[in-house]
């Protein structure tokens, strides 16, 4: 049965498609989707606030110094991705793009093993949305978990990390009643899935280029001059974890996979305490957030000491011979 994502991956989509394979490998913390990431590279980007404003509002979400980067391209859920799991899963993801009441009554009711929903909402709509529900709109996806003709319909929000449980109006309202561009549906077909993909010989072992934890150094500065202003700091806050949450942590969680797959044991303990202290992190400042305690300085006390664990993986990753 889908279960929540114990991971944002790259994005609330993403989470969704971790669940589905975490479901399908019957793995959570071993999940193979991770390998998306095996050629990428985290890397820290400038961010013109005023432009990100026009895309995103005041959400924080569009504020994230941290991304991860692949052949010069931001990876993303996209049909980079799609193609991806096709040739990799033989998973095919259907964009369904304004469909009729019937088809997407047929959907939120059906019972097919193996192909799942991702539905583009209005969290305006959504009850349980203390934040949103009837108060301001806001574009939010969900994944169909189940539905029951006079029980509702159980669904998994990435936002709350939670099943929720919802009335067939309420999904209806929220999918035919938003003012979005299009109303999407994303099918994912899993009839036919197979996971051929591990192969140690395909697996890049490490990123050793000189330049790879310049994210950490120029995160760290930024971090350092945000500590002085006043004004949006929550927004400059929130973002900054995010950025943690959905790209950094996944970026981790996917280089000690591929360790664990190489039997390298000695990395992959350093690879673990490091992923532990990005962990530790991210729970810290929504432990900050939820106290109104906002503060920067042990973020950077922090991220001061997984430079080090860094540059000590490093180092040793510059004494192996067979370095790839």
């Amino acid at each position: 049965m889908l279960m929540c994502s114990n991971i944002v991956f790259l994005n609330c989509i993403g989470s969704y498609f971790y669940s589905i394979f975490s479901h399908l490998e019957k793995s959570n913390s071993n999940n193979t989707l991770l390998l998306y990431l095996a050629a990428s590279h985290l890397e820290y980007q400038r961010i013109n606030v005023e432009k990100i404003r026009c895309l995103y509002g005041s959400n924080p979400w569009g504020y994230q110094p941290i991304i991860i980067k692949q052949n010069n391209a931001c990876l993303n859920i996209d049909d980079n991705f799609f193609d991806y799991i096709k040739n990799k899963y033989s998973v095919f993801v259907n964009k369904i793009i304004n469909p009729s009441e019937l088809v997407a009554n047929g959907i939120i009711n059906s019972k097919e093993e193996n192909i799942f929903y991702i539905f583009k909402i209005d969290e305006y709509f959504l009850s349980y949305s203390k934040m949103f529900y009837m108060n301001k709109h806001n574009k939010h996806y969900v994944l169909i978990r189940g539905a029951e003709n006079n029980q509702g319909i159980e669904i998994i929000d990435s936002e709350q990390n939670k099943i929720c449980n919802i009335t067939h109006d309420e999904l209806y309202n929220a999918f035919f009643k938003n003012n979005f561009d299009n109303k999407v549906i994303y099918q994912i077909d899993c009839s036919k899935y197979e996971n051929n993909f591990l192969n140690k010989n395909n697996i890049i072992l490490i990123n050793n280029s000189k330049n790879e934890l310049d994210y950490i150094r120029l995160l760290h500065k930024e971090i350092c001059k945000l500590e002085k202003i006043n004004q949006d700091f929550e927004y400059y806050y929130k973002g900054i974890r995010f950025s943690i949450i959905s790209k950094v942590i996944p970026f981790m969680e996917m280089r000690k996979l591929k360790l664990d797959i190489l039997k390298y044991e000695e990395l992959k303990k350093l690879a673990t305490d490091i992923l532990i202290m990005w962990k530790s992190l991210g729970s810290f400042m929504l432990y900050k957030y939820n106290k109104n305690e906002l503060s920067l300085f042990s973020v950077i006390k922090r991220l001061e000491e997984i430079y080090c664990a860094e540059l000590k993986l490093k180092e040793y990753v510059n004494k192996m011979e067979f370095i790839t």
